[in-house]
């Protein structure tokens, strides 16, 4: 992406669905005291608002179940990319394509195990019902109990 990160945003309705799939609000918040207190004070209208401006790129995760430097050490053709500029972080690369190609996002979700655990996601994306088993947790497994990881 380039110019501004927001510029961007704003001009890929992909990654702006993605982002707010993944965006957790609550969970950037109580992350972030320094985010909460801003939004408090006005400075800031939303933790994502934060989080696109300049938390994306300070390495700051969207969700409980994303972490940016486990991401990138554990894929480092996707740390290359973002220090080249191909991606802003590692978490653009995995709403983008990450998710999709059966990456885990950290030790909190194991694609592999997630899938093997409930046949019916695999079929929920293979329809088209959810684009990855990510968004299905992120949107529904979470809520229904289901288990993201052996660990």
């Amino acid at each position: 992406m380039t110019g501004t990160h927001w510029d961007d945003v704003l001009q890929n309705p992909q990654y702006q669905e993605n982002l707010l799939e993944a965006f957790d609000e609550e969970y950037y918040r109580q992350s972030n005291p320094d985010v909460n207190l801003a939004i408090t004070q006005g400075t800031l209208s939303s933790g994502l608002q934060q989080y696109i401006y300049s938390g994306e790129t300070e390495g700051r995760s969207p969700n409980q179940y994303f972490d940016e430097s486990y991401y990138l050490t554990t894929n480092p053709d996707v740390a290359n990319a973002v220090q080249v500029g191909a991606f802003s972080s590692g978490f653009e690369h995995f709403v983008m394509s990450g998710a999709e190609e059966g990456r885990n996002p950290s030790t909190q979700f194991n694609t592999g195990f997630y899938l093997a655990q409930n046949p019916d996601v695999l079929q929920a994306i293979n329809s088209g019902v959810v684009s990855n088993a990510f968004s299905h947790y992120t949107l529904h497994g979470q809520f229904e109990g289901r288990i993201a990881t052996s660990i």
